[in-house]
């Protein structure tokens, strides 16, 4: 625990990757800041509000907020980690789909690539078993 007598204008409660965001952010802009974080050290829980993963746009309407904030969003984490040493990976999202659904998954690869998402492509069954094992393709 640490005490201060100095100024804060502005509080951050949680110490995760969104409470760390908004304070770097506002902190920027010049204001006092200040994160209270429950654990012994920063980013060591993970958010309760997010599901951890970094999301790409390919499920929202082209042109909606969520698409491109989303893409933009991508776009600067991985900047950031990149510019700060942090190191990350890569590793894709693997939508499976059984038969009847393969028409919905050309619908969303079709929107996916509108919003400006790259690197889409419907793999098949010999891909899936390779790269998941045990993940059941028909």
């Amino acid at each position: 625990v640490t005490e201060t007598t100095e100024a804060i204008d502005v509080a951050i409660i949680g110490g995760g990757i969104v409470g760390l965001s908004v304070a770097c952010a506002v902190a920027g802009r010049g204001h006092a800041t200040c994160v209270v974080e429950r654990e012994q050290r920063f980013g060591h829980g993970g958010s309760t509000h997010n599901s951890g993963v970094i999301h790409a746009g390919i499920y929202y309407p082209t042109d909606s907020m969520k698409a491109k904030l989303c893409l933009e969003g991508n776009e600067r984490l991985y900047s950031f980690c990149q510019k700060h040493g942090i190191p990350y990976k890569r590793s894709g999202k693997l939508i499976v789909a059984n038969s009847d659904n393969i028409a919905g998954l050309e619908t969303l690869a079709t929107l996916g690539r509108a919003n400006g998402v790259n690197n889409l492509e419907l793999v098949d069954r010999a891909f899936i078993r390779k790269r998941e094992p045990y993940v059941e393709a028909t």
